[in-house]
């Protein structure tokens, strides 16, 4: 597989929920918004890199500017793209409102559909409908034949509804056929505030390269392109570290070139975090509950010594002689 494969539109940072366990820190406070210009270019570059294949719409909760989101999602379609929202579900307080939201979307072009719910969501949630906006909206999906899934928070502990509860309202409302997944959230941003004891061990980071570095090029409001989902990029103290370019100045095409011969990416992809902080002489690490935490831990804490590296040192220190070999990997795509 070339990488990458997928385009992930952070619409705005702005969301009507505040989850505890947000790592963007998305929130009602956060006002920005991906300008419809930055949008469009983002999606007609997209086609000349071929092996992008999706395009992901997100954010905060890209539905607030619903008109924006309708346009991108066509605009993609029409390019030939697979399309996918990601929404708290807000908007689907009834059957009838949620077909309607979602019909539009599905005229555009929506081909796949991921709600996230959990304990953290649920009280958000609860001002609007609560779960039955969730069924509301699976149904219409699946009555339009969007493919649909929902996401739900994989806790050791903690209150709330549990995959085994999501799986079971949704088996009750008829809706077998919505998927339904569990994902650690990582622990930066307002989740680097949780209580340790709720992160499942079986999440903690090994020495393994991390299947989303390069696989996914996130836009962002600014216009900044990073080379995996994101997550610690809203961070100010952080946003330097997966950043390869910015749309408003570079084209994508050009971005997705630099990304495949960064050094950090490639280290990432194929070795992982864990022994990039090796290689940066971290003998005693701290406990770390996903990958995510350990890129924002070396942000941080190792940059000063991580910009002192050039970009075959750092490839030497992590693969030792193979690293010519990993350029050459990643440069030609191959997994």
């Amino acid at each position: 597989m070339v990488f990458p494969h997928t385009l992930s539109i952070m619409l705005t940072y702005r969301c009507n929920f505040s989850c505890a366990h947000c790592s963007v820190m998305a929130g009602p406070h956060r006002r920005e918004v991906l300008s419809r210009e930055l949008m469009y270019k983002a999606i007609r570059e997209a086609a000349d890199i071929a092996s992008i294949g999706v395009v992901v719409f997100t954010g905060g909760e890209a539905t607030l500017y619903f008109d924006q989101l309708v346009e991108g999602v066509r605009l993609a379609s029409e390019y030939g793209f697979v399309t996918r929202l990601v929404t708290n579900a807000w908007w689907a307080s009834s059957i009838d409102r949620a077909y309607g939201y979602l019909s539009k979307l599905k005229e555009a072009g929506l081909q796949e559909f991921n709600i996230s719910f959990d304990q953290f969501h649920a009280p958000f949630l609860a001002k609007y409908g609560g779960f039955q906006n969730v069924i509301n909206a699976a149904s219409a999906a699946v009555k339009l034949g969007i493919t649909t899934l929902v996401g739900v928070t994989k806790l050791r502990g903690g209150e709330g509804p549990t995959i085994q509860w999501v799986k079971e309202r949704l088996r009750e409302a008829g809706l077998e056929e919505v998927m339904v997944i569990q994902d650690a959230p990582s622990r930066v941003g307002r989740a680097a505030n949780l209580p340790a004891e709720l992160f499942p061990d079986d999440n903690v980071p090994k020495e393994v390269g991390c299947p989303e570095a390069m696989a996914t090029v996130t836009l962002h409001p600014n216009g900044d392109v990073s080379f995996c989902c994101g997550h610690i990029i809203t961070l100010p103290e952080a946003a330097w570290f997966t950043v390869v370019g910015n749309l408003n100045r570079e084209s994508l095409v050009g971005i997705v070139d630099k990304m495949r011969r960064n050094a950090l990416a490639i280290a990432l992809r194929y070795a992982g975090p864990l022994r990039i902080l090796k290689a940066l002489g971290e003998a005693d690490p701290p406990k770390f509950y996903s990958p995510c935490e350990v890129c924002y831990y070396i942000a941080t804490r190792k940059k000063e010594k991580l910009e002192q590296l050039t970009a075959e040192s750092l490839l030497s220190a992590v693969f030792g002689e193979t690293w010519r070999g990993m350029l050459l990997r990643s440069t030609s795509g191959t997994p």
